[in-house]
């Protein structure tokens, strides 16, 4: 059984309903997830035609969904900043992979905001590692204009993350990745006024760095008036994090549906 899904059976009892009042969950039983809000400080990533900032945004969705992981399922949530400031892509990596007690997180949700030179696309999107590339006609959209300390897409695995640690880490976590990623995707497109483009695998330089389950949500394009209109409003910021909150319990019990499954009877 690998690491993943046996801290998802240890923390089945806190996942499984609202924490009561007054009572406290250890650190061994508690789910750890860090939530990455893109960008920060000089970095304010894509610009809205009304002057929306997707660094803002990510981090008041970040920010609702930290707490609805601590007030709702009683988990531990670490932000990888949690304010207006910089912070490059190796230290959010680092600071997932100590969030636990020095050792790596149980998952990590990367939030960002998209932007294209075409202002007619929209919708949202869930990116999970991959040592492949499966660029279709959307990923290539969403590369135009794209930052590339953001996203690497057009360079092969072999040129930017070949090494044992990433093999085996890749190895390890490839199958929760993309389970959470789909959770995830179903999630929104569930309560979302948003389109769906494909969720895809990608090589991605914060989630190659990582040694959990983890995928990168753009929600929504800055670049369309539509979804920067949404973004903005705080009901919509806390409706994508409590749909995100939704695919993180999906993915729960879908890891917990495939052990039982295999368990000898």
């Amino acid at each position: 059984m690998n690491r993943a899904v046996m801290l998802l059976v240890l923390t089945g009892v806190v996942l499984a309903a609202p924490a009561t009042e007054g009572a406290t969950a250890s650190s061994a039983q508690q789910l750890c997830i860090v939530i990455d809000p893109g960008h920060g400080g000089r970095d304010s990533g894509s610009i809205g035609i009304g002057g929306l900032k997707e660094k803002t945004v990510s981090l008041a969705v970040a920010q609702r969904l930290a707490e609805l992981l601590t007030g709702k399922l009683d988990a531990r949530a670490v932000l990888t900043r949690r304010g207006d400031y910089y912070v490059s892509l190796e230290d959010r990596a680092k600071e997932a992979n100590r969030a636990e007690a020095g050792k790596p997180a149980d998952l990590l949700i990367s939030i960002h905001v998209n932007a294209c030179m075409e202002r007619t696309v929209s919708g949202f999107q869930v990116f999970y590692a991959s040592k492949r590339h499966e660029l279709g006609l959307d990923e290539i959209i969403q590369m135009e204009g794209a930052a590339p300390e953001r996203r690497e897409l057009s360079r092969s695995y072999r040129e930017n993350a070949q090494s044992a640690l990433w093999e085996s880490q890749y190895r390890e976590h490839a199958e929760a990745s993309a389970l959470l990623a789909s959770s995830v995707a179903t999630a929104l497109e569930n309560r979302l006024a948003m389109h769906k483009l494909r969720t895809a695998p990608a090589v991605l330089r914060l989630l190659r760095g990582v040694d959990m389950p983890a995928v990168l949500v753009e929600i929504g394009f800055m670049s369309n008036g539509s979804n920067e209109a949404m973004l903005s409003s705080g009901e919509f910021q806390d409706t994508c994090a409590q749909t995100l909150l939704e695919g993180i319990v999906e993915y729960r019990t879908a890891m917990l549906d495939r052990l039982f499954q295999s368990s000898p009877r």
